[in-house]
């Protein structure tokens, strides 16, 4: 016997109590009822008559009606209760920080004028699925949210601003961006990292700035060993002689990198 032409016993749901080791209301395949009431249904029809059974709403299949038109009737109704009173589900780091213009923070990742793999990094941190300390002890798999270094709490911020040798590197993208935006370093804020919603012009400024924060992100996302402030630095001169050898520069951030040569 084809699945397709299986036959299914539905036992009606009336009590609680169990018959033949099978609670009322259950499917049982293969096994035929033993009392002469138990109505045989097809299989394809136990689904829509258990939703019709939940769902006040949905009436009964009409005498003649196709099991097609009985189906399409079922998710259109449903589909009005969903439009009337469900709410739409936002993103996790949407309901951590509503008054984020979160549009604003996609557009500027992705225009961002770095290499896939740096904007990769970027949007885990932006959207906060970085497995740290802290959210694995959340779902017990650690024992302790504390970072392994410092015995500090192991937060996305931590992982980015504070462990190791983090609060000196940071230092230097903050350094270019200020001179950038010709201003001081602490006029800066750390928050630009994670949520990266201010508007800068001209655009090649703005294009400039994204770069910057890209790469101390992508930088400081390595987990493998221990970084100082000198792999930063030379991490930063190879990606500054890469983007270098793109021909589209001129156009996309013009000559603002050279507050690297400033540092």
């Amino acid at each position: 016997m084809s699945p397709q032409n299986a036959v299914l016993y539905f036992i009606p749901t009336t009590s609680p109590r169990k018959e033949n080791g099978l609670l009322n209301g259950e499917v049982a395949r293969g096994m035929e009822p033993s009392r002469p009431h138990r109505e045989r249904i097809p299989a394809k029809l136990v689904y829509l008559r258990q939703l019709e059974m939940d769902t006040a709403y949905i009436t009964p299949q009409r005498q003649g009606e196709s099991v097609t038109t009985y189906r399409r009737r079922i998710y259109e109704v449903l589909l009005k209760l969903m439009q009337a009173e469900a709410q739409p589900i936002g993103m996790r780091v949407e309901r951590l920080w509503p008054d984020t213009d979160w549009d604003v923070v996609w557009k500027k990742l992705w225009t961002t004028p770095a290499p896939e793999s740096i904007k990769a990094s970027w949007y885990r941190i932006i959207h906060d699925i970085v497995p740290t300390r802290e959210r694995l002890n959340k779902i017990r798999i650690t024992l302790t949210d504390q970072c392994r270094s410092c015995a500090e709490k192991y937060t996305l911020r931590h992982h980015i601003l504070e462990c190791g040798a983090g609060r000196y590197q940071w230092g230097w993208p903050r350094q270019g961006v200020a001179l950038t935006l010709m201003t001081e370093p602490r006029w800066v804020p750390e928050e630009w990292i994670l949520r990266p919603h201010f508007k800068l012009w001209p655009p090649k400024r703005h294009r400039a700035v994204l770069l910057l924060l890209a790469q101390f992100v992508a930088f400081r996302s390595q987990q493998a060993r221990e970084l100082t402030l000198q792999d930063y630095q030379d991490f930063l001169r190879r990606s500054k002689w890469k983007f270098y050898q793109n021909r589209n520069r001129p156009t996309l951030v013009g000559n603002y990198l050279c507050t690297l040569d400033m540092i």
